[in-house]
């Protein structure tokens, strides 16, 4: 319950900081031959980025990380940009004259500045912005500048944050064990067009199968469609993998178990209703429906769900093998639209998560861990720092931290929670310099104003 009640009000803070302005001011120094939409342009570009560092800062987030980040990711994205100019103005060719090798430097200034105004797609965060004023350098007529103030949209910033900022190589999985469950209501398979459960539901499974092996080969070597004792073996090991976690056991698995380690699991449910006959019109009315489950099997963790929205189809039932096909394809297109999503999920897993142990000293109560935990979920959402409280006893505490990411920038991020303040007149602390795993929370020593004084 206290978790949920920080939770609240941290949500509730976030909300009404997003509703304030931020001021900002950019700079860009323009060329002969610029337009005037250029400038302007590339001046709210800079002046979004002035916003975006400081309301990173006040999320507690590492503004600097963020930009090398960008800047870097920028490079990458640009190289075959720059290459296809130089091959066009032939760079690389001794005769090529002054002249042209000119224009090849103006194309390139031109297609860099536009391409990374636009680049991250950054103008998302901004919910709105107002000018306040243009300007130009008195001594320096080409340097320009401009003032403004834009509302911030923390919950897109904090998600293009993490985008530029995650580290870690995605994951590829062994097999995608893929379990489907049909359920009928007010109905018989027989209204479906089949006798055998299975000459209905096989169709739709093998369908799936070919569609992900199509469109999910980047990520999985297999595609399985479960029984009943793949199942039952899947959840066994799901049990496991929860003691192991429990326990925070570092035991490889078997490699009996690896199989299931390295792959992840799809739960798709879908659920058929007959709705209505028209015996005039030798039609069937059905409502279908479901939802799909994905989860990470060495974590335990939900990568993905979705409820599929109700589809109402009126099929003929003229011809019973027309019904059950018609319908089959109503069944199988449902969830398509959303399993194409699953990849873009997965593209966000990285590939190492490790876990270390946060000693946590002259704890009041349980209120000074779940600051803890808040404070560890802000600083470190670039490393994806998830915490867990292990232990708590008298004034002492343990935090089972995972995080992905190099064990540098770890340590880099736990040394910024050194002095941060709890609540008025508590900090915490790093307990030593030769230990950033172990923290003390000391009360501020108290001024004597007389004493001061005199």
């Amino acid at each position: 319950m206290k978790t949920f009640i920080v939770t609240f009000l941290l949500f509730c803070s976030f909300s009404v900081s997003a509703n304030t302005y931020i001021d900002g001011r950019g700079h860009f120094f323009a060329k002969g031959g610029d337009s005037l939409k250029f400038i302007k342009d590339q001046l709210l570009s800079s002046a979004f980025r002035d916003v975006l560092s400081k309301e990173l800062k006040n999320m507690g987030l590492d503004s600097n990380h963020f930009w090398q980040q960008f800047d870097a990711k920028f490079e990458d994205f640009f190289t075959p940009i720059k290459e296809s100019l130089s091959h066009k103005y032939k760079i690389d060719q001794p005769k090529t004259t002054e002249k042209t090798r000119e224009l090849y430097r103006d194309a390139l200034r031109s297609r860099r500045m536009r391409s990374k105004s636009k680049f991250g797609k950054l103008s998302r965060i901004i919910q709105s912005y107002s000018i306040k004023k243009f300007s130009r350098s008195t001594k320096m007529s080409n340097s320009r500048y401009v003032s403004l103030s834009a509302k911030i949209n923390r919950k897109t910033l904090r998600k293009i944050f993490f985008k530029f900022t995650q580290e870690g190589k995605s994951r590829h999985f062994k097999n995608l064990y893929v379990s489907a469950d049909f359920n009928l209501e007010a109905m018989t398979w027989l209204d479906a067009g089949v006798e055998i459960e299975s000459d209905f539901t096989n169709v739709i499974k093998e369908h799936w199968k070919k569609w992900f092996l199509q469109n999910m080969n980047s990520y999985v070597d297999n595609i399985i469609i479960t029984d009943i004792l793949t199942s039952e073996k899947i959840n066994g090991f799901r049990r496991m993998t929860e003691t192991r976690i429990a326990n925070k056991s570092t035991d490889p698995v078997s490699s009996n178990e690896d199989e299931f380690n390295r792959s992840l699991w799809l739960k798709v449910k879908s659920k058929i209703k007959k709705s209505e006959d028209d015996k005039i019109m030798n039609t069937r009315e059905f409502i279908v429906t479901g939802d799909f489950l994905l989860i990470d099997l060495r974590t335990n963790k939900i990568v993905k769900h979705f409820d599929f929205n109700s589809e109402r189809k009126k099929l003929s039932i003229e011809n019973t093998h027309d019904l059950s096909s018609n319908l089959a394809s109503v069944v199988y297109r449902i969830p398509i639209s959303h399993f194409q999503e699953i990849p873009k999920s997965l593209s966000a897993l990285s590939s190492e998560v490790t876990y270390v142990g946060l000693q946590i000293k002259n704890i009041r109560n349980m209120q000074d861990l779940f600051k803890i935990k808040q404070l560890l979920a802000s600083k470190g959402i670039a490393y994806r720092f998830e915490s867990q409280i292990n232990s708590y006893s008298d004034s002492m505490g343990m935090l089972k931290l995972s995080y992905q990411g190099s064990n540098e920038n770890i340590i880099r991020t736990l040394n910024t929670l050194d002095n941060e303040e709890l609540e008025p007149g508590r900090i915490l602390k790093i307990d030593s310099p030769l230990n950033p795993y172990h923290f003390i929370i000391q009360e501020n020593e108290k001024v004597d104003v007389n004493e001061t004084s005199s």
